[in-house]
Formats: C-alpha cells, structure tokens, sequence
C-alpha cells in the first residue's frame, strides 16, 4: 500500500493588506442635497444637474416615478433623505445618473450602493436594480439585482446566497476587471454585499469572463436605477442611497490564490490576473500576515511553484501585482498550507474472530489527535493486497461476510489521518471459514435460536423428541415466534417475513442474532399478515439450482390447511410476492422449509433407513417431523417421494422457521476483453445474481501478484462488464469471486 500525501489547506483576508488606489471619482451622491417631494408626485428636481458636494453629470427620469423621501429606517444608514419608487400607478419607476465627465472606462470601474426593500403586496420580484448603460446612453446592460424576497441575481447568475431580504438596509460593492489585460469586452466581476445593520458579510464571489454587450467597447456612460414593483400598484417601496462610482487608476493585486501540494512538499501557487498587473511577486512566511521580503519576483504568468519547502511546516502565502511602472500593489488574499506527509502508526494487535460464518476483526485503537478513519484491505495470497475491502471506518472494529468455504484470507488494517495520509499496514493476521460457526439455523415456537454444526448424525438427526441435542442456543428473540418465515442467501444475507407480512431484511448472522434492530424493512404488507382471511405463509427458501424462491401457503383464506407452493423466479418477486407458480404440491400446515447444501446427510437415521444420498430439500410439517426430498421437482411433485427424520417438535419446541448454509457463489464464465481506443478495454464474463466479484490484473504471469483495480462487484444474472485503462504495455487480467 503507499501511503497518500494530501495538503490541508485555508484562506483568509489580510485586513488591511490591500494598500489604498489612485482613484477617481464619477459618481457619487446620497441625495441629501434635493428638496423631498411628495412620493405622489412628479419628478422634482432631480432632472436638474447634480447639487453641490455631489459628483456626477445629471439624473433624468425614465418611466414611472422616483422621488427623493425621508429615509424611513436610519439603523444601518444614518441618511436623512433617499432616492425612493414604487407604490405608484406605474409597475417600474426608473433613472438614469450620468457619470461626470462622460462614458468611462469600465476596467477598473468599482461600483456601490446601499438599497433597501420596504413593505410587501406578495410579489417576489419586487426589488431594487441598478445596471451599466453604455457609452452611448441608448441602452442599459449588467443588471445587478437585489429583490425583497432575497434575490442576488448578477447579470443573469443567481447567487446561491439570498440577501438579507426586505425592511433592511445593505451595501453592494463590485469591481470590474479585464479578464486578459488589454483585451477588450470581457471581464472579471468581484462583488460583496453586507447587511449595514449586522455589519455581517451576506455573501461574495466572482463572476468570471462577463461580455456585457452595454459596454463591449469598454466604455459606460452612467448607471440606470430602476425600482421594480410589478403587477401591483401599492405595498412596495424600494430604496436607493450613497449611489457611487470610481474609476480605479493603480496597480490592484489578485482577488484570488489558490494552493496545492504537488509532491507533498512543493507548493503550487496559481491566482487570478491583477488589474494593471504586468508581472507578480510571490511573499512566504510561517507566520500568518507578517511577510518580509518577496520569495519570488517578476514573475509574468499566474502560477508558481515553490520547491523550497520542509516537511511537517504550516507555510502562508500571498501575491502582489506590478505594473509597468513598477508600482506594487498590496497583498492578495492569504492561503496557508501544510505539509505534513507523517502518516499516524500502523494499528496494533489486531485479531480476527469468527462468528456464524463472520468473519469479526478487531483492533487497538490509535492514539493520534489528527487521527480520522481506519481501512481494511483483505486478500487472498499473504502480504498481497490491493484496493482496500472498506475504509473510512470510525471505530476500532469490522465485520465481513464469510467468504468461500475453506478458502483462506489474510487482512491488514490501516489508519488514515486528517489530512489524508495513511499510514502501512498493521501486522496481517488470517482466517478460514471452513469452520466459521453453525451451518443450519432453527427458530422456535419461544423465540429461541438455534445452531448446528452439521445436518449429519453428530447435528441434530439425533435428537430426541422436542430437545435440541447438540445444538447451540445462540440467542433469544421472541419477536421471532410470531414470524411467518426466513429465508437465506449464498452471501448470508437473511431475509424475514413477519407477523404483518412485511419482508425484513439482515446483512449477515451476526446481525440477525441481535434482532429486529438490526434489519432493514425492504417491503411492507406484501404478504398476507397472521390472522387474516387470505392465504398467508409459513416457510420460505433459496433455491440456488434455479436462483429462486419457494414458500409453502400455511392457511387458505378461509384459514383451512392449503399447502400451496409457490415459486419466484428471483429475489425482487420474493420481496414483492410476485410468484410465477402456484399450487404445485400440497403440504398443509407446514412450519418451516429450507435448502441444505452441505452435502453430509446420514444414511440411516433412527429407525427410517429410506434416506440415502444428498437429500438437500427439508420440510418441518406441524407435526414436528422433519421431511426431506432429493430435488426442488421431487418435493413440488408432492409428499409420495419423501423421507422422513426422527426428531419431533410441538407446543413451543415447534420449528417456525429454519435456514442452512448455502453453496458458495463463484460461477464465472465467457471471460472476453473489448477494446475501446487509446489504452481503454472492457472486460465482460457471465455472471450469478448473488455473486460478488473482484477485477484484477497484472503485468507478468510468472511474477508478482494479482492486484485488485476493481472489487466488490455487485453481481447480476447475466454478463456484467466493467471499462478499465490499461497501465502497462502488457497487461493480463482475470475475474475472482469475492
């Protein structure tokens, strides 16, 4: 296994570290120096040029009506009078404020204002928009919208943050940037809006690459300031204030930087383009904010990477631009990283149990703070493993479903820290399932749950009547009692029929043997529910010749004994009792059935010597005696062709359900390889619906060992394929069953 190096990274904002810009202002007034009016009124005064103290060309009205009004809030904005519309005959009461001096450029143009969205009629699109015209003044472009109902939409992009919503006043502050320095018509958008009474940030970002066309020739000549209150004429009033707009004329630093780990130790620095930036210098310390001379100057790209770092050291960055006067702006916004590459140790004292076909690990746990998860990697060949079999495990300890029996498999366990490094292997220890627990499962009248180690005559065929010799009572449920039947799968996965007719589902033994609890309901009511006057079951079992199900019919629906079986062709008919036959035999009052695939059934058994061979089918009839046949078509063509076994169960010994070790599934066939171009292939093979395989691969037949690319595939009925990319110019592949 290699250990995986990743970086832990953060970013913050140096207060203070952008110096302060040339600037010059085109645009600037908090409508303090126009007489209020009434907001039932025309447009008075605001046509005229710009009061003194004020910067701009002049205000002309557009559609509708605005008015200057007293501020009806001061918390946040200590303004006593505000640009105002809305709640008027007309649905947008627009303005167009010029920029003194004419159209300007927009590269480097910062705008902001304070808005605020008072009252309600119901119509979210009520709100407050401000765009750019162009420089021509015939046409608006860039909306920048701010609705009651927390809209953020900026030219066209909603931001996933909504605004701060109505009756509160807030500032919006963006600039523009040419998105490649001397190249006309596209731009970067940075923007903020803050909440004026919190002093709380609501959201940031940038819009990247923004190709208004109102100012494709990079000029604009004013802002156009609309309030919108649509298809209702009264309830809204929309706000605008401190409306400004600078042109920036100094070198301004990247809004952004960004920060990875190449090698688990050098550093790669990228960042956005400054405004008038011609080159960037590159500052490091192991400080955060403090920053002395640059570790890299004229640098004329956005990228960097610093090889000069240590091991296991925090390092903090930032980028300043220069222009072509050589004048340097302040600082980007900082990233930190670290990097750490000490993996935590290897776990110790790990040691595998088995417990009913579970394989159960465990482990002491690791003492690291930084310490996050745990792996498991399981194999079948000693000190080869591939893809681990589970990770991101959280505790000390891990549960797997018994493979093959008789197969042996090895496991290792890994710890993995906070920032992603792993640590090696722990010391490998293996298991086999050859005897991993209880092969056959009864459940009684009492709920008490037994295992047996075999069916043969050292297992339960020797039992006296109605006590369990040689079995083990591993637990009691006694919800289990009022259970219409179980049913098992080759992967141990268990599955229940309860009382209300609802299908539960196990993952493995172990689990089934904690309860309820443990099960997942995968289906409610398909089946008749005990006590009603339908057919309801009693016995249900895998059948892997045909990898279907069958279930025996207890009562009819007039609660007289039926008998019925029914037969579905795969798991997703038995859990939506969905059968493809019907009345094949009858066996009235049945208990109880299962398929044993153990192959270790007696010859003689007490006084019944009629049974020889495999007798894999088993029935337990109410009668107590346990009935067996040599084939799924002999015990559906009825009782003529069974066997019986001695023991006897009645009263709250009664076997309600039972379930026993089924064959392994392993079938693999028409392994084939496809390929699809360059270093591409797919692999494909016949498959069994509750098999689980592994892809692996290697790139010499005599050396090395087999390495996963591809495990627990889930299986199907059919051919399943998987697409993999070649690594070597040779590579050999093959199919395992998991």
């Amino acid at each position: 296994m290699m250990q995986k190096k990743k970086q832990w990274l953060a970013a913050c904002f140096i207060a203070g570290g952008i110096a302060a810009q040339g600037a010059t202002t085109v645009l600037e007034t908090g409508f303090e120096g126009y007489v209020q009016t009434n907001t039932s009124a025309a447009i008075d005064g605001l046509v005229d040029a710009f009061p003194s103290g004020d910067t701009g060309d002049s205000f002309t009205a557009g559609a509708g009506v605005q008015w200057v009004g007293a501020n009806p809030d001061t918390t946040g904005n200590s303004s006593t009078q505000v640009l105002a519309g809305g709640d008027q005959s007309d649905n947008f009461n627009q303005g167009i404020v010029l920029f003194d001096g004419g159209s300007q450029s927009v590269n480097g143009l910062n705008i902001s204002f304070d808005f605020y969205n008072a009252g309600s009629n119901g119509n979210a699109n009520e709100g407050v928009r401000v765009a750019f015209r162009n420089s021509a003044n015939d046409a608006s472009g860039f909306f920048i919208r701010n609705d009651r109902d927390g809209t953020c939409k900026i030219n066209g992009t909603d931001d996933p943050t909504p605004n701060a919503g109505q009756d509160t006043w807030q500032h919006f502050s963006g600039t523009f940037v040419e998105s490649t320095p001397g190249v006309v018509g596209s731009y970067d958008f940075t923007y903020v809006l803050t909440n004026l009474e919190t002093g709380v940030e609501i959201t940031s970002g940038i819009l990247a690459s923004q190709a208004p066309g109102a100012f494709a020739d990079g000029y604009s000549a004013g802002l156009f300031l609309e309030i919108a209150d649509p298809n209702d004429p009264v309830g809204f009033t929309g706000m605008v204030d401190n409306v400004s707009v600078v042109l920036l004329t100094d070198v301004l630093p990247p809004a952004s930087l960004d920060a990875s780990l190449t090698n688990g130790t050098d550093v790669a620095l990228s960042w956005s383009g400054g405004f008038l930036a011609n080159t960037y210098n590159v500052y490091r310390s192991t400080n955060s904010g403090s920053y002395g001379a640059a570790l890299a100057t004229g640098i004329s790209g956005t990228s960097y990477v610093d090889g000069t770092t240590e091991s296991g050291k925090t390092y903090y960055y930032v980028v300043s631009s220069i222009d072509a006067s050589l004048n340097e702006s302040g600082f980007s916004p900082e990233v930190a990283i670290q990097t750490d590459t000490q993996p935590p140790a290897a776990p110790s004292n790990l040691v595998i149990a088995t417990n009913m076909a579970m394989f159960e690990l465990t482990w002491d746990a690791n003492a690291e703070p930084d310490l996050a998860s745990y792996s498991v990697y399981r194999s079948t060949t000693s000190g080869s493993f591939g893809a681990p079999l589970a990770s991101g495990l959280t505790t000390n300890a891990f549960s797997t479903g018994a493979p093959t029996v008789g197969e042996s498999y090895y496991y290792v366990v890994t710890a993995t820290d906070t920032i992603g490094n792993e640590s090696v292997g722990s010391g490998e220890v293996a298991g086999s399932v050859s005897d991993a627990g209880s092969k056959l499962f009864f459940v009684l009248a009492d709920g008490d749950v037994y295992g047996f180690n075999s069916i043969a005559s050292n297992g339960w065929s020797t039992m006296a009547a109605g006590v369990m010799t040689n079995g083990t009572l591993l637990a009691n449920i006694p919800a289990y009692s009022n259970y219409q039947a179980f049913a098992n799968l080759p992967n141990w996965e268990i599955y229940g029929i309860d009382a209300a007719g609802d299908v539960l589902h196990w993952s493995n033994v172990a689990d089934f043997l904690t309860g309820e609890g443990a099960a997942t309901t995968v289906a409610t009511g398909t089946y008749a529910p005990e006590g009603a006057s339908t057919e309801r079951i009693h016995g249900a079992s895998y059948d892997p010749a045909t990898k279907g199900f069958y279930t025996v019919l207890e009562f009819d629906g007039g609660g007289a004994p039926d008998g019925d079986v029914a037969l579905y062709s795969n798991l997703t008919d038995f859990v939506s009792n969905t059968p493809y036959v019907t009345n094949v035999a009858t066996y009235g009052g049945n208990k109880a059935n299962f398929y044993y695939g153990g192959g270790d059934v007696p010859n003689n058994v007490g006084s019944y010597t009629n049974i020889s061979g495999n007798l894999p089918y088993f029935q337990v009839p109410g009668s107590g005696q346990i009935e067996s046949w040599v084939s799924l078509e002999a015990y559906i063509d009825g009782p003529g062709s069974r066997s019986f076994q001695l023991p006897d169960f009645s009263g709250d010994r009664t076997i309600v359900g039972a379930f026993a070790v089924l064959p392994a599934i392993t079938a693999i066939g028409d392994l084939a390889i496809v390929p699809l171009g360059a270093n591409d292939y797919e692999l494909s093979w016949a498959a069994e619906e509750l098999g689980t395989y592994a892809l692996q691969v290697k790139d010499n037949l005599v050396f090395g060992s087999w390495s996963n690319i591809v495990s627990d595939i889930a299986g199907i009925d059919g051919t399943l394929s998987v697409t993999t990319t070649a690594a070597q110019a040779q590579s050999f592949y093959r199919v395992t069953g998991e």
